[in-house]
């Protein structure tokens, strides 16, 4: 978001505008800057900056373009992305709160989002191999989420939740690069659903943090693993390949979530 508020800020220069909109930059900045900003505070920055970015009828598609269409050509280390392309290679299925397309151009997959009905279903079946974005991904504007009126709108998709829901009853799932965001106000629910519906059976799902890092979502029901650093991410999904490294099923019944 830090980055969409400079790129708003620097097409307000050009027409003189920065002053009327400064409120608005600097308390979204504040917030995300707070190390101990709330995902409350998290949603009022993301408030502000589409309100900023809908200022004009152009600049919210033209941040995502700016900002996704060229990413992958500046990836310099792929080393998560190979360790993603061998487990796909061995089952492991993907979805992404991302807006970016690193996964399916690396992988040579096609992306889905909500705007699919078709898609969705035969993603859920099985049928489809695609890097599903239940929050929306560059290329498709209108279905990117953002703010809580976004938020709002997929937590009442009937088609994303159904599935999400199948996949997070039916599939173990790992979350890299989540952090606190898994407590979104879409993903937050869900994991208060699952967890409810396997009370009696324990955690089924899996998220992952770095050896130092702090854990932000103790409240879901999740199972916390850690590696040592981020270096070491790619050669500890690699090691989800041995069979002694998985606590259940087999790796086809295996989901990569990236946040």
């Amino acid at each position: 978001m830090i980055n969409g508020l400079d790129y708003f800020e620097d097409q307000a220069k050009a027409f003189g505008e920065v002053d009327k909109h400064k409120r608005d930059l600097d308390r979204a900045r504040g917030l995300l800057q707070d190390p101990d900003a709330t995902t409350d505070d998290l949603l009022d920055a993301a408030n502000r900056l589409q309100k900023l970015l809908s200022a004009r009828h152009d600049l919210w598609s033209g941040w995502l373009k700016h900002q996704f269409k060229n990413l992958y050509k500046y990836v310099d280390n792929t080393a998560i992305l190979d360790s993603l392309k061998k487990l796909h290679e061995h089952g492991a299925t993907f979805l992404t709160t991302n807006y970016d397309d690193l996964i399916e151009r690396h992988l040579n997959m096609p992306p889905i989002d909500r705007s699919n009905p078709e898609s969705l279903m035969s993603y859920q079946r099985g049928a489809l191999d695609a890097v599903f974005h239940p929050h929306g991904y560059w290329h498709n504007p209108g279905n990117v989420v953002l703010s809580a009126q976004d938020y709002y709108g997929v937590k009442g998709d009937a088609d994303v939740q159904e599935t999400l829901r199948h996949l997070l009853a039916t599939k173990t799932v790992l979350f890299v690069g989540c952090g606190g965001g898994v407590a979104d106000p879409n993903f937050g629910r869900l994991m208060e659903w699952i967890g409810e519906k396997h009370k009696n059976r324990g955690a089924t799902h899996y998220i992952l943090f770095q050896k130092d890092e702090r854990n932000p979502v103790t409240e879901l029901a999740l199972n916390h693993v850690k590696c040592e650093s981020y270096a070491d991410i790619s050669r500890w999904l690699e090691d989800l390949l041995d069979p002694s490294e998985r606590n259940e099923g087999s790796s086809k019944s295996f989901k990569y979530a990236n946040c």
